[in-house]
C-alpha cells in the first residue's frame, strides 16, 4: 500500500505514483498534464478474486466487478459483479484461465486508488486501474476486471483521465 498525507500536494509532469493500493490525503490535489497513477494489472491475479473469470477447459472468460464478466468465445461463464457502484473499495479480479496451457496466463485485475482532498483536486493527468488483457502467448485466457478509482472532494476540476476498464481482445473462433 502507498499512503500519502499532505497538506497541499502536486505531481508535475513525467511524474507517477505506482503500486497496487493507493490511498492519497490532502488539502489540494493538482496531478498536472503528463503525470501519472498508475494500478492497472496491481489488483487480484489469474483466476482469483470475488469475480474470477471462469474456465470450460478449452477458453477462459473474462473478469467482473461493478459489472458482470464478458462469456469466453466457446461459452465459459464470465465472472460475477461485486463491489459497491457508489462507494467501491475493491481489487479488480482476474480473468479465467482455460486450464490448456500451464504457461498462458489470464489477464490480471486494476488495482485501487483513493482520494479523499479536502478542498480542490485539479486533474490534467491521468488515474489507470485498468485490468490486463492475456499474455501473447494465452488466446485462450480471460481479460481481467476494472479495479477501483474513488474520489471524495468539495470541487473537482480539469480535463483529465480516470479508466477503471476491464481488458477488451477479440477472439476469431475456428
Amino acid at each position: 500500500s502507498v499512503i500519502i498525507n499532505f497538506t497541499n500536494i502536486t505531481i508535475m509532469n513525467g511524474g507517477n505514483i505506482s503500486g497496487g493500493n493507493i490511498s492519497i490525503y490532502a488539502g489540494n490535489l493538482t496531478i498536472e498534464s503528463g503525470a501519472m497513477i498508475f494500478t492497472k494489472e496491481l489488483g487480484y491475479k489469474n483466476s482469483t478474486g470475488p469475480g474470477k473469470g471462469t474456465g470450460d477447459g478449452t477458453r477462459g472468460s473474462g473478469a467482473a466487478h461493478g459489472g458482470k464478466g464478458g462469456i469466453g468465445s466457446y461459452g465459459a461463464a464470465g465472472g460475477t459483479a461485486y463491489d459497491s457502484s457508489i462507494y467501491p473499495r475493491d481489487f479488480g479480479s482476474g480473468g479465467g484461465s482455460s486450464n490448456i496451457d500451464a504457461n498462458a496466463v489470464a489477464g490480471f485485475g486494476g488495482g485501487i486508488v483513493l482520494f479523499n482532498i479536502a478542498d480542490i483536486f485539479n486533474l490534467t493527468g491521468s488515474i489507470n486501474s485498468n485490468g490486463g488483457d492475456y499474455g501473447a502467448l494465452a488466446i485462450r485466457e480471460g481479460g481481467g476486471s476494472g479495479g477501483t478509482i474513488y474520489a471524495n472532494t468539495r470541487a473537482f476540476v480539469g480535463s483529465g483521465s480516470f479508466s477503471a476498464v476491464s481488458s477488451y481482445k477479440l477472439e476469431t473462433v475456428d
